[in-house]
């Protein structure tokens, strides 16, 4: 079943720190959620797809699709157990149905970890949450010019008894099909938040998440230089080329397949960085509005290097005008000098 969100009119920093995904979720949520058994929902064939599939005469995909499912419930469970350190109790794997039937009995001794569809409304504020994951065999059919304002995939965490209300958080991830990297990338922002969180409470830390933003690119910008930047074909601009990657950006770098990012991310190592377009979602009072801002990520401990974000004036006129879109839906010349010129 469908379900309608409305956010508050936000100004967005990072979408870690973008106050319509910061700060859902109450400390004491927190806590109970650290000392809880996990559960980890996967995925099962939506009958929507199933439908849409053999609508549009792509019947004969339906084989795709179902190993799709099954190879992004592998990732998700190895993704999980080796990046996933937040809670203290081990995982459970279960379905959204059985971890909903856990739910109404009353359980309160677990935590969901979980990834959703989503997309902005066209006619009023806040976005719907689909049921479970959208998929399509071609991802340009889903996300023309990678506009997420159509389509967009959440992670989201949250306790047992609060899986159909107000999350801990939600991320909104890079795929609208999550790969191992979006599900590292959204694992890592998950926890860096609610570390902060906690630390603002246990140690009376001064700290906001724009704070650990900055001390992060003060300490890891410098390290490009010694890095391979791993630069996704996909999310560079048609005809983007080894030429016009080494005009603005002065430092070793490689232009990747998805699947060999996935698989230097998932190793973490540490000579490699990585960068990514990471959307953020706002359903405001007046507008919905889809912001675009690209950041650098350290493989081995998912620490940003660098950041490119729209500019203010333009998230400014945006909330007046009611534009869509904001900002830079690829890794372009602009974002990469912003890359080396934090």
């Amino acid at each position: 079943m469908t379900k309608n969100f409305l956010l508050p009119l936000t100004i967005i920093v990072l979408p870690l720190f973008c106050k319509a995904q910061f700060g859902l979720g109450k400390v004491s949520e927190i806590e109970a959620l650290q000392a809880r058994k996990l559960i980890v929902i996967t995925e099962q064939p939506n009958d929507n797809v199933l439908k849409k599939l053999k609508k549009k005469n792509q019947s004969d995909k339906i084989a795709l699709y179902d190993a799709a499912i099954d190879n992004y419930n592998a990732d998700l469970k190895k993704v999980v157990e080796k990046f996933w350190t937040f809670s203290k109790n081990g995982f459970e794997y279960k379905t959204y149905a059985e971890a909903d039937a856990l739910r109404k009995s009353g359980n309160k001794d677990y935590a969901v970890l979980y990834c959703v569809s989503a997309s902005m409304n066209h006619f009023n504020s806040g976005f719907s949450e689909g049921d479970g994951l959208n998929w399509t065999w071609d991802t340009k059919d889903e996300s023309k010019d990678r506009d997420y304002f159509d389509g967009f995939a959440e992670m989201k965490v949250s306790t047992l008894e609060d899986l159909k209300d107000k999350p801990i958080f939600y991320a909104v991830l890079t795929d609208n099909f999550p790969t191992i990297t979006s599900l590292v990338n959204g694992i890592w922002t998950m926890q860096t938040y609610m570390d902060i969180r906690l630390r603002k409470k246990r140690d009376k830390e001064d700290v906001s998440a724009k704070d650990q933003m900055n001390e992060w690119v003060a300490k890891n910008n410098k390290s490009l230089k010694n890095k391979i930047l791993l630069l996704r074909q996909d999310l560079l601009p048609k005809d983007y080329d080894n030429s016009k990657i080494a005009q603005n950006y002065p430092y070793k770098f490689e232009i990747v397949s998805s699947a060999w990012l996935d698989s230097l991310v998932y190793n973490k190592d540490p000579q490699y960085a990585y960068a990514l377009v990471i959307p953020g979602v706002n359903g405001g009072e007046r507008v919905n509005q889809v912001f675009y801002m690209q950041a650098v990520f350290n493989a081995d401990n998912g620490e940003m290097c660098a950041y490119s974000m729209p500019s203010m004036g333009g998230m400014m006129l945006a909330g007046e005008f009611g534009t869509h879109n904001v900002g830079h839906k690829y890794i372009d010349s602009k974002t990469l000098k912003d890359f080396v010129n934090p």
